[in-house]
């Protein structure tokens, strides 16, 4: 009976206008009608983003905020937003360099942006704006990290489009692969060291390049649509395609097809999992100093976790029926995966608060050379995740 009247009280909540939130693992995207989210499996055309007015945000981009549990976004006048998972929308930034076409989250409280006139563009979410490179005034369409050895990637509408790495903080750009077309989107696959890209093609809308540029396969996507954004889920290796007509293809990291939705949107500018890094890490710039690191499982409140860090990684540690942990067994691992190093980390091991936070940190030594990736996972004991494990990943890179 209590069950049944639970029931009722929530359709009742619902059916008085009370907006629905989107869950760690659903796809976010945004189209010319506002901001979206849909289940994984896509089973739903899409549902607008709660909150007042979210619905006519207009975003070029989107990317989950870790740490906030929000998510940000550029626009085409050169605005970045953070829009919080119940509604409200703060500016973060006004800069006037052209469309913000994509960005990430470099884990420094900042966001890369590549931009639609000068290239790319480091954002600070408490404002601040400096043009990290200009990629000798190419469009930079699309930007993800590399995260076995922590370098930005940058696809380009240029009129010679190509596929290109940067160090991480923007420097020494390396063409690495020559593309057929302009590209508007790149997301990397780490279990298979590769690259998705989407192309403005409707003969190659994506294809898949490995890190040192060779192409490893070209996918026909079913119907006759063109590739415009792409985002990468690490714990289910699944890939997910946002076009231009509306449509967003779910592929497994081989590129294999496994799903389709018509969302009926508009089309799709960025896309993104929410919440699917329930890790973010703030690096001091300056060293030996602590990195702070939080975590944020929704679904797992008041659940036992624990956390590891790593030096490198391959195709990662797969937990069956979990997901993956993006990071190699290496000596690191094995010393921090039991609770932690005195002295080294603190927090490693504890209890989720009741809304699913918890907060850690490890020491930098001054000794590790700068840009070197740092992996950090956690997982949450939780029996009703996939697996009885909730799984959350991040990577940062030394900056001092």
């Amino acid at each position: 009976m209590r069950r049944i009247l639970r029931t009722l009280a929530t359709a009742a909540v619902l059916g008085a206008g009370a907006a629905a939130q989107p869950t760690e693992g659903n796809i976010v995207f945004t189209t010319t009608s506002g901001l979206f989210y849909v289940p994984a499996d896509l089973s739903t055309s899409g549902s607008v983003w709660p909150g007042m007015g979210i619905g006519g945000l207009r975003l070029q981009s989107v990317k989950t905020e870790y740490a906030n549990n929000g998510i940000v976004g550029g626009d085409a006048n050169g605005r970045v937003f953070s829009v919080g998972v119940s509604g409200g929308i703060s500016q973060i930034a006004q800069y006037n360099t052209g469309f913000a076409t994509a960005l990430d989250l470099d884990n420094d409280d900042r966001y890369m942006c590549a931009t639609g006139v000068a290239g790319l563009t480091a954002v600070g979410l408490a404002g601040g704006i400096s043009l990290i490179n200009p990629l000798a005034g190419a469009t930079a369409n699309g930007i993800c990290r590399n995260l076995r050895n922590g370098r930005w990637a940058v696809v380009t509408s240029s009129t010679s489009p190509y596929l290109g790495e940067l160090n991480f903080d923007g420097s020494a750009l390396n063409r690495i692969a020559v593309l057929p077309a302009a590209a508007s989107g790149v997301c990397y696959m780490p279990d298979l060291d590769t690259y998705a890209v989407t192309l403005l093609s409707t003969s190659t809308p994506l294809q898949i390049y490995r890190s040192n540029g060779s192409l490893a396969r070209s996918i026909w996507l079913p119907t006759d649509v063109t590739g415009n954004c792409c985002t990468y889920d690490t714990r289910t290796r699944q890939l997910y395609v946002g076009t231009t007509q509306g449509v967003i293809y779910r592929l497994d990291n081989l590129g294999q097809f496994v799903g389709r939705r018509s969302t009926g949107r508009g089309s799709i500018s960025g896309i993104d999992v929410f919440g699917d890094q329930r890790v973010s890490v703030r690096t001091p710039a300056t060293g030996p100093a602590q990195a702070r690191v939080n975590l944020r499982f929704r679904a797992s409140g008041g659940r036992s976790y624990c956390m590891a860090l790593s030096l490198s990684m391959s195709n990662g540690v797969s937990i069956p029926g979990a997901g993956t942990l993006q990071m190699q067994p290496d000596t690191l691992f094995f010393l921090t995966a039991c609770g932690g190093l005195p002295f080294f980390t603190s927090g490693f091991t504890g209890t989720l608060s009741v809304s699913g936070s918890a907060t850690a940190s490890f020491t930098l030594p001054g000794h590790i050379p700068v840009g070197t990736p740092v992996h950090v996972s956690a997982v949450a004991i939780d029996p009703a995740a996939p697996g009885g494990i909730a799984i959350g990943n991040t990577e940062t890179v030394i900056q001092h």
